[in-house]
């Protein structure tokens, strides 16, 4: 009967074990064979179909319809595209969410990018960044990414609502305030002339 390993013996067996498995992961990431030829095409095709969607925008005032079939596409090069024209039209939406869940980890970066870049121009806001951080992140820091980002942009455009409401009822009093004013009276006080009554 052989003896078991105890104490320190027993925490330098298991970080060795933890060891040989991490670095079999990472052979296995190794394995995977980038082609950064066929990237860069595919994300100049993205980028060219993002333009296109906002340039539809622009002129047609409704291009929904096509942007929904391409966040829910089979092809990740068209959610990548339909990803970069959220953050090209800094509309953030529960579609932009879900690819932040997306299970081609090029959608999640695109995703996470608008999200940033729709979190700069539209709230001038240059630190939120909520993730998912890395292109092999874990559905649970996923779906955190999800939530934490979809609290923000509520968050900020329940403000944003908030400001422009009280910006409006400032206008309306001071509108309010100006149709009870008599010009006439007002420049005759104001010299201190008598009104003629």
């Amino acid at each position: 009967m052989g003896m078991q390993p105890v104490g320190e013996d027993f925490l330098e067996l298991q970080k060795n074990q933890q060891r040989r498995m991490l670095l079999a992961e990472l052979r296995e990431v190794d394995k995977i064979e980038v082609n950064h030829d066929h990237i860069k095409l595919a994300q100049t095709f993205s980028a060219n179909l993002a333009k296109h969607l906002y340039t539809l925008k622009q002129k047609d005032g409704d291009n929904s319809e096509l942007l929904e079939l391409s966040s829910r596409s089979s092809d990740p090069f068209h959610r990548i595209a339909a990803a970069w024209y959220y953050g090209l039209s800094s509309q953030a939406d529960a579609s932009l969410f879900i690819m932040l869940n997306d299970e081609f980890p090029l959608v999640r970066l695109a995703a996470r990018e608008s999200c940033i870049k729709i979190a700069k121009t539209k709230f001038k806001d240059d630190t939120a960044d909520f993730g998912p951080v890395n292109l092999y992140s874990t559905r649970q820091q996923r779906s955190e990414a999800v939530e934490l980002w979809t609290a923000y942009f509520e968050l900020k455009n329940k403000n944003v609502k908030k400001n422009l409401e009280e910006k409006a009822d400032k206008v309306s009093n001071l509108n309010q305030d100006a149709a009870q004013l008599k010009p006439q009276k007002t420049v005759q006080q104001i010299l201190g002339l008598k009104p003629d009554e």
